[in-house]
């Protein structure tokens, strides 16, 4: 959007005006909030933070497994993702889910994990997180294969996919 000044007035070019119908009435309101509704998703900065953390630390877990279990890269990498967990959904979530009655076997495994490699041995460490984190996901990926089986229309791999999530692409 461009402004244009001409001694005090403002003109925009290159927006095109769109009148708001029925904005003063009742039902103009609600049609406005719903068609907010739909198409807005808010996402606050800390979240944006959490997602570069999250997506950081991922990215140097892999680095630290691509050079051979190098347990800095490893430690950095949990540590980012960690905390950028706690930046998208929050301490008190995070507390939550690791802490539930049902997931402390797993969240025990996966900090321990997390631990041993702080602790520099990190084969064994990245073993025993990769146990815990399939333990605290198990329920997550048959829904993210489902995901990847529809984003992804590669027939063998669709097939794949399919069969990991449990659902059937038929139709009878």
């Amino acid at each position: 959007m461009f402004t244009l000044l001409r001694g005090s007035k403002v003109k925009r070019l290159c927006e095109p005006h769109t009148p708001v119908k029925n904005r003063g009435t009742k039902t103009g309101r609600s049609e406005l909030k719903e068609e907010r509704a739909k198409t807005m998703i808010t996402i606050t900065e800390f979240q944006k933070i959490g997602v570069g953390l999250s997506g950081f630390g991922v990215f140097f877990v892999l680095f630290g497994i691509l050079l051979y279990f190098d347990s800095v890269l490893l430690a950095f990498g949990n540590i980012l993702f960690l905390s950028g967990l706690a930046f998208i959904i929050g301490l008190r979530r995070t507390a939550h889910f690791f802490f539930q009655r049902q997931k402390l076997r797993s969240s025990a495994f996966f900090l321990g994990g997390v631990a041993l490699v702080l602790l520099r041995w990190p084969r064994i460490g990245m073993l025993v997180e990769t146990y815990g984190f399939v333990l605290l996901f198990k329920s997550f990926f048959p829904m993210a294969f489902g995901f990847l089986a529809t984003a992804l229309n590669i027939p063998f791999l669709t097939t794949i996919l399919n069969k990991l999530s449990g659902s059937s692409s038929s139709m009878v």
